[in-house]
């Protein structure tokens, strides 16, 4: 695992520089990645006898805001992971935030050239997520493989696997692990039944947080029944009518899911598709008007991070980010034909 920005010891300092009377909050992204990422964080701030006096798990769009709630918390030190704080083109809120609070970012997305100077700053190649990241650092200070579980499940979310020495991490305990059939064996199971939990639960995450450090499976299964019948009926829907681009090598399609399930259907065709780009438009349940669109490219022929930056430039209250074969943004709904235009121009 190569680093990008920043070193192993500017994060053991940093953690070696809390103390009982800090107010310390941890923010992390709201995907299965993210929970992990903030699951391993609160685990070690607990070995060094720090509770932390907020957890927050958002969308990357919130960030602004929780910089605003920690302010009024009177937070003086943040552990951020697995957000993209630096995939806007205004990300002024995001450089003040080093001057407001002694900060630190744990992240695997492209790095802005705008934060190249500041410090206290981990970035990774894309395909070493956050949890992998902050399991490693972690080892610093004591055995972290009781959470391998966890870890393992975050490296198939993340498609972490497509990187050798990632799969060959798998392996140690499932020899027989590939990427044809990581879904069957134990690691896929439990990513998708996390996977199934989150979005279930997507307006109530700490309780998926806490079935994390239950380590309640069970509770989680119960939602991934509900979950699969409508990702099946979507899935289907999406192989029906979904429109094709040739020259693009693009499949489109919009409808309105239950469930926010659309970045997993587009994960599940993309690799069913692997020379195609997925992408799924569907109705934003958390924020009334607007549009949620994932796209994929398994293949990684087309940078689906840049695809999306493009097809919401100029659009108002729109944003777009995540990573070469996977990312996701949002715009308003009344722009759904700009989109789709600049999407496949």
């Amino acid at each position: 695992m190569k680093f990008l920005m920043g070193h192993e010891k500017d994060f053991w300092n940093f953690v070696d520089s809390i103390k009982k009377e800090d107010k310390v909050a941890i923010i992390s992204h709201n995907d299965l990645d993210g929970l992990a990422s903030a699951f391993l964080l609160e685990k070690l701030l607990d070995f060094k006898k720090i509770k932390p006096k907020l957890i927050e798990i958002i969308d990357y769009g919130d960030l602004e805001n929780c910089f605003v709630k920690c302010k009024k918390e009177g937070i003086n030190k943040i552990l951020l992971s697995d957000i993209y704080a630096d995939g806007r083109d205004d990300i002024a809120f995001f450089i003040n935030a080093f001057r407001d609070f002694d900060l630190f970012m744990i992240d695997h997305h492209p790095i802005n050239p705008k934060i190249r100077n500041i410090k206290n700053i981990i970035k990774t190649e894309t395909p070493f997520c956050a949890t992998l990241i902050i399991y490693s650092l972690m080892k610093h200070y004591f055995d972290p493989s009781d959470s391998d579980w966890l870890l393992e499940a975050a490296l198939v979310a993340d498609r972490s696997y497509f990187a050798e020495e990632n799969l060959k991490l798998l392996q140690i305990k499932h020899p027989s692990i590939t990427e044809k059939n990581i879904m069957e064996l134990i690691p896929g199971e439990l990513m998708q039944t996390i996977g199934a939990a989150i979005i279930y639960y997507a307006d109530d995450l700490k309780k998926v947080y806490n079935f994390l450090k239950e380590k309640n499976i069970k509770s989680m299964e119960k939602a991934r029944k509900e979950i699969d019948k409508e990702f099946k009926k979507w899935t289907n829907e999406f192989k029906k009518n979904a429109e094709f681009y040739e020259t693009k090598k693009i499949l489109f399609f919009y409808g309105a899911p239950k469930f926010g399930i659309t970045s997993a259907i587009c994960t599940t065709l993309s690799i069913e598709n692997p020379n195609k780009v997925i992408v799924f438009v569907s109705d934003s349940q958390r924020e009334p008007g607007k549009c949620k669109v994932s796209a994929r490219s398994n293949s990684g022929e087309v940078d689906v991070n840049i695809l999306l930056q493009k097809s919401v430039r100029g659009l108002e209250s729109a944003m777009a980010g995540g990573h070469k074969k996977a990312s996701g943004g949002t715009f308003l709904k009344k722009d759904l034909e700009k989109f789709k235009k600049n999407l496949v121009s």
